[in-house]
């Protein structure tokens, strides 16, 4: 089966690191346009240099998901930059910092 989805846009959140990165790559490869979150500013800084060649196709920004503006801001500039939103991979994660009480429930509804 093939799925043509050249010039979608993702959302892709953790997308940075491990299973995120691959699922960011792969999405960039197949011609989507792809915005990122992340929590650590490292690994913004990592993979906005990293993969400075596809800089016209993918936008990201580091921040707390835990905070439902950061969320809202995050989805407001995807859409400033790319006017839509196709795809939404939710792909976050947590730490042994993060403990699952602390998210509030209904944060992620504005995704």
């Amino acid at each position: 089966m093939e799925i043509n989805i050249k010039n979608k846009v993702a959302i892709v959140t953790g997308g940075t690191t491990g299973m995120g990165e691959v699922i960011s790559l792969g999405l960039l490869a197949e011609g989507c346009k792809v915005s990122i979150c992340c929590k650590s500013e490292k690994n913004f800084k990592y993979f906005k240099n990293k993969y400075k060649k596809f800089s016209k196709n993918f936008y990201i920004e580091f921040f707390d998901a835990t905070n439902e503006i950061n969320i809202s801001n995050f989805v407001k500039n995807t859409l400033n930059k790319f006017k839509k939103i196709d795809i939404l991979v939710n792909n976050i994660g947590g730490d042994e910092k993060t403990e699952i009480k602390l998210i509030k429930p209904g944060i992620y509804d504005t995704f």
